[in-house]
């Protein structure tokens, strides 16, 4: 009876013994199991995500299995990184596109050089359609400039054309009519300035024949005034001689008189 004690008694320590070995085994085959679960589960989560451009969700999902395993941290990482550009490039291709609406040219063609290559839906799209906008932009400053050259407004034609060679230095026909502007511009100042001469000129003249005019109107008049003193002056000369005369005839009356009276008085 005693060896069958000490035979279930060992029996029993080998169970246990059995079990703990198990337990022990079986546990980090458990855990590993779960955390690969787990860690597949978030990725393949951030995968799809991604895919639908669920950039938000897909930085958490990838953020998630990381808890899960950390040896795979690395490309974890390069796929947060890629989620938050991808979102910063459907970004600038929406900014892009509001811009170009509201035609603010050079601004839209900056939002869609912001569109990366990895942006697969988007980057061809945005390489095209900067094209497109540098040539609407260059067409509209070029039409704007004609239109005020014709109008003979060459410094605003030229403000439209220098927008143009500020962005394409290189432009043939910008530079082509901007030269053109600037003889005719320089071609309009000189002529308004020989105007202003001409005009300065005349005034000059119309001064100068007031004067004369001026002059033989008092030459005239000092004429007259000659004339008349001179006239005046006769006058005076003739009434000076008749006064003379008649005085000198009065005196001879008086003296023959006076002679008259003494021989009677003689005779007496």
């Amino acid at each position: 009876m005693g060896g069958i004690k000490v035979k279930i008694k060992f029996s029993k320590y080998k169970v246990v013994i059995f079990l703990f070995i198990l337990v022990a085994v079986l546990t980090p085959i458990s855990v590993y199991g779960y955390n690969t679960y787990n860690y597949n589960k978030y990725f393949n989560n951030g995968q799809n995500l991604l895919v639908n451009e669920e950039y938000d969700n897909a930085i958490s999902s990838f953020k998630k299995s990381l808890e899960y395993n950390r040896n795979n941290s690395k490309e974890i990482e390069s796929k947060i990184l890629l989620a938050q550009s991808l979102k910063k490039s459907k970004g600038s291709f929406q900014t892009a596109t509001e811009e170009l609406k509201n035609k603010k040219y050079l601004e839209s063609i900056s939002s869609l050089k912001k569109v990366i290559k990895e942006d697969e839906k988007r980057y061809n799209t945005s390489v095209s359609k900067i094209k497109e906008i540098e040539k609407e932009y260059i067409n509209e400053n070029t039409n704007n400039a004609k239109k005020e050259a014709e109008n003979s407004k060459y410094d605003q034609a030229i403000v439209y054309l220098d927008k143009i060679l500020s962005y394409d230095n290189s432009n043939a026909e910008a530079k082509s009519l901007k030269d053109k502007y600037n003889a005719a511009q320089e071609k309009l100042k000189e002529e308004n300035n020989a105007a202003v001469a001409s005009q300065k000129s005349s005034s000059g003249n119309l001064s100068v024949s007031s004067g004369k005019n001026k002059s033989s109107a008092n030459n005239i008049e000092s004429t007259k005034k000659r004339e008349v003193l001179k006239s005046l002056d006769g006058v005076r000369k003739e009434a000076e001689e008749e006064f003379i005369r008649k005085s000198q005839n009065i005196y001879e009356e008086f003296s023959s008189g006076d002679r008259s009276v003494v021989n009677g008085v003689s005779g007496y």
